[in-house]
């Protein structure tokens, strides 16, 4: 639970002079998160000195904290304005100077005041998830990830909610939304979804990056396979293994659902049709639909059944591979 104001300890412990130009000793560092501003989920950090307590772990260590378990959507920090070192490490984590507050801050041992730098971050600029929008005819593919793999990927349509807060958020960010906060409508933001390569924010993780600008050469009729990582770990052992089958399919091919449970069972066609219900549930689970390709599954009379993304974007995905159409 994040009350009001939620205190924070963490240890930073320098190996070695270039991580510690002050020279100092392994120490105890503990801040403060607070609510200023509960409906917009406005949160300030506190407890910062300027004598190197800027270590960038335990920012960073802060940042996701307030973000990933207090649900924060901005995060606020008031640096002194001379604190180079300090500011250096705001800037590093990834937080953006604001404006100068004149005279904010008074040094009780002087008894002078100084000016402050307001440096914010807002959740969707976090480096710990990176959000790409990839436009095609009905909507955009909304690509999440972070450094080292994809970790969702969802069909939103024109005109439609967001399932996930940091694609909303994005979104926003993206000047994505219309009036009530659902995707602008196709005809009313054609030029930015013209971006040759989708629609993302400056400094998201390579590895949407590449997600996006590959998953841009599959609308446009360039690429029929992908090659990025992937983190499935959040799905069962089974789950995992439907979700790696199913990247054996071919592009522009389709299998029905006991022809996917049968690559699971190569020996036991009896026991694969027993499966193939469970198949079509760890399919209608897949965090990654495109990418592993449950598009390509259909029923066994070949009608088109079970895709989260919608049957209408499932149609469009096999016109696009079969026929080549993209629009």
């Amino acid at each position: 639970m994040c009350d009001n104001r939620l205190w924070l300890v963490g240890l930073s412990m320098p190996e070695n002079e270039q991580e510690n130009p002050l020279g100092e000793t392994d120490r105890i560092v503990v801040a403060g998160l607070q609510t200023v501003d509960p409906s917009s989920r406005r949160m300030v950090l506190h407890g910062f000195s300027t004598t190197g307590n800027y270590r960038l772990p335990i920012l960073s260590a802060i940042l996701d904290k307030a973000f990933l378990e207090c649900d924060a959507y901005r995060v606020e920090f008031l640096a002194p304005a001379d604190d180079i070192q300090g500011i250096a490490v705001l800037q590093a984590a990834g937080m953006t100077e604001e404006g100068r507050l004149r005279n904010c801050r008074l040094n009780t041992q002087t008894n002078r005041r100084h000016d402050v730098l307001l440096y914010s971050m807002l959740r969707p600029e976090s480096p710990r998830f990176s959000t790409a929008f990839v436009p095609f005819k009905l909507g955009v593919l909304a690509i999440t990830g972070n450094q080292e793999s994809l970790l969702t990927a969802d069909f939103i349509r024109y005109g439609g909610d967001f399932g996930r807060p940091i694609q909303r958020e994005t979104a926003e960010l993206l000047n994505l939304l219309d009036e009530n906060g659902k995707l602008n409508a196709r005809r009313n933001q054609q030029d930015l979804l013209n971006h040759p390569s989708g629609l993302y924010r400056p400094g998201i993780s390579d590895v949407v990056c590449q997600a996006a600008s590959q998953a841009v050469d599959y609308f446009s009729g360039r690429l029929t396979r992908f090659d990025v990582a992937m983190d499935i770990s959040g799905g069962s052992e089974f789950q995992q293994k439907v979700w790696q089958a199913l990247q054996g399919i071919p592009f522009g091919a389709t299998w029905t659902y006991e022809e996917l449970a049968q690559r699971l069972c190569p020996d036991d066609w009896q026991a694969a049709r027993r499966m193939s219900r469970a198949v079509g549930s760890a399919c209608g689970a897949n965090p990654l639909p495109l990418f592993l390709p449950c598009h390509r599954v259909i029923g066994k009379d070949g009608r088109l059944v079970g895709f989260a993304g919608g049957l209408d974007v499932k149609e469009y995905l096999l016109a696009h591979e079969i026929m080549g159409v993209n629009e």
